[in-house]
């Protein structure tokens, strides 16, 4: 059984370029207990939401043709069969407050301050 720390030494010999993703060896050892940094989705070529920190803008909504497939994850004005363009004014959630994102967030100081932060 190896412990953190031999971990950590053989992982210092042993990665020797900049791989795609992010060092979470900060992390493992406890150095630090968070990395912020955004977070893209995607849907093809389509950048169709951004997270930072508690925030998660959605600058296009879309589920699929079928979409109450999954019962109880329909979000009215969210989740829709068309493929909706929400750019000029996104649909945000609080994902620590609201991790199944059902509640959006309306346009008022809370929404202000999270698209300051995301953008």
């Amino acid at each position: 059984t190896q412990t953190l720390s031999q971990f950590k030494q053989w992982y210092q010999r042993r990665v020797r370029g900049i791989y795609d993703g992010m060092d979470l060896m900060p992390i493992l050892t406890g150095e630090t207990e968070n990395i912020e940094r955004p977070v893209f989705y995607y849907r093809g070529n389509e950048m169709f939401a951004v997270r930072v920190g508690r925030y998660k803008a959605h600058y296009w909504t879309w589920t699929h043709a079928h979409y109450h497939f999954c019962p109880g994850q329909y979000v009215k004005n969210v989740t829709t069969p068309d493929q909706t363009n929400c750019t000029a004014h996104p649909i945000v959630f609080n994902i620590e407050r609201d991790p199944g994102e059902k509640y959006k967030i309306m346009r008022g100081s809370e929404y202000n301050a999270a698209m300051e932060l995301i953008t």
